[in-house]
C-alpha cells in the first residue's frame, strides 16, 4: 500500500466520522498556506512554529501609521470594510459635517470631491466619487483598478488633513456598485 493511498483511506474515515478536527494554529495555517495560493495576503500572520509553505516563520510587525482607534467606529453605508483589496475606497474623517460648510463655503462637498480625485489620480483614473454630506467626513471613491486603489489606501490612510486624520478602508465591489449605480 503507498503512502498516498494511506492518506487517502485516512481522510475518506475523517469524513465518514464527521470531519477532520483541527487545532486553531493549523487551521490558522492552512488559511495561509490557501491565502497564499491565492495571491493574496493573510489577514494574520502565522504563528510562531508553524512552517507554512511561503510564508517566514517570522512574519515582521504590520508597518503604517498609527491611527486614531475612533476611527474604527465610523460607519460605512455600504457594511463593514472588505478584508481584501478592491477597486472600492472609503475615506473616513474627512470633514465635520456640522462645521464644514461654515470652514469652506458653500461647495465645500464639490472642493473635498476634486482633492480626493487629484490626490488619488495619481494612481490611476477614478470612476466615482460620493461625498456623504451627512456623515462623520465620509468620501467614497471607485478606482479603475485594485491596484491603483490600494495605492490610493496606502498613501491616505492614517494622513493628516486639514487638521483631522484619515482612516480608509477598502469596500465591497457588489455593494458599492450596487448602492452608487455605478
Amino acid at each position: 500500500m503507498s503512502l498516498s493511498c494511506s492518506c487517502a483511506r485516512e481522510l475518506d474515515e475523517e469524513e465518514a466520522r464527521g470531519g477532520l478536527k483541527m487545532t486553531s494554529d493549523r487551521r490558522q495555517a492552512l488559511m495561509a498556506r490557501l491565502a497564499s495560493s491565492a495571491g493574496l495576503q493573510p489577514m494574520a500572520p502565522p504563528m510562531a512554529g508553524i512552517a507554512v509553505a511561503g510564508m517566514p516563520l517570522h512574519a515582521p510587525a504590520p508597518t503604517g501609521p498609527k491611527l486614531d482607534p475612533s476611527l474604527g467606529l465610523i460607519q460605512s453605508v455600504l457594511g463593514p470594510a472588505s478584508p481584501i483589496p478592491t477597486p472600492c475606497l472609503l475615506i473616513k474623517n474627512m470633514f465635520e459635517p456640522g462645521t464644514a460648510e461654515a470652514e469652506m463655503g458653500a461647495g465645500w462637498a464639490e472642493e473635498i470631491a476634486s482633492d480626493v480625485a487629484e490626490e488619488c489620480g495619481k494612481y490611476g483614473a477614478i470612476l466615482h466619487i460620493h461625498v456623504d454630506k451627512a456623515s462623520k467626513g465620509c468620501v467614497y471613491l471607485k478606482c479603475s483598478s485594485v491596484e491603483a486603489a490600494s495605492a490610493a489606501q496606502h498613501t491616505m490612510n492614517g494622513r493628516w488633513f486639514a487638521g483631522r486624520q484619515l482612516g480608509v478602508e477598502f469596500q465591497f465591489a457588489g455593494p458599492y456598485s450596487s448602492h452608487f449605480k455605478c
